[in-house]
Formats: C-alpha cells, structure tokens, sequence
C-alpha cells in the first residue's frame, strides 16, 4: 500500500478500522457505502452515486467475504468484462475505474448545475 502512494502520502488523511465491524459502524458518517464484487446483478454504471459515497473492495484473491455479499447484497456493483476473453481484472484496475465512474458522475451533475443557471 505504501509503495502504490510513493510520495502522496502526506496529502491521504489515512484511517484504519481494527475490523470490518468497526468500519461498518463508522460507515453512516462516512458516506453511503457501495461493496464492488463480480456477484453482484448491477454494474458501476447503472448506480447514480451521491455526494458522499464509500467504495469498498476485497482482496485481490477472495474478493469480499461472503457474510459482507449477503449481508449487502442490495448494495453490491460490478465491473463488467468481456466474458470469455478477460478472465479477470487487477484490484488496482478496478479501483481505478470504479474511483473514476464516480468522478465522472460528479464532473456530469457539476456541468448541469451550471448549465442550469
């Protein structure tokens, strides 16, 4: 993790929970959390993400555990792939895009916001 930041590090106000218990008690005051995993039915871009929002994703090997998918099934978003010729995605890829779905989303309701003065 240290190493992916290399020198922006100062810039990250870095918090750690002990479990996923305690960052999902926090959760209500951090924003509105989306769990990213192939099991879900819906992709990043079928969900109009609000102001506030927590992405959350697994390991790189596992994924989410299963308790987080069934316990958040109505809150879980995929990365779509070209099945059969992608077999998977790096966690950092999909990161990126989902981070920059976001981004976009929010650049999108900015320029309509200011079209609309």
């Amino acid at each position: 993790m240290r190493r992916a930041g290399l020198d922006y590090w100062e810039r990250v106000p870095l918090r750690l929970w002990e479990s996923f218990e305690d960052l999902d008690q926090a959760l209500p005051e951090l924003g509105e959390p989306f769990f990213v995993s192939p099991d879900s039915e819906r992709t990043i871009w079928e969900v109009s993400y609000p102001e506030r929002v927590v992405l959350l994703f697994g390991s790189e090997t596992a994924g989410l555990p299963a308790a987080i998918r069934e316990r958040r099934r109505d809150r879980l978003v995929y990365v779509p792939m070209n099945e059969g010729i992608i077999r998977s995605l790096n966690l950092s890829t999909t990161v990126g895009i989902a981070v920059y779905e976001v981004l976009r989303q929010r650049r999108e309701k900015a320029r309509a916001g200011s079209c609309a003065r």
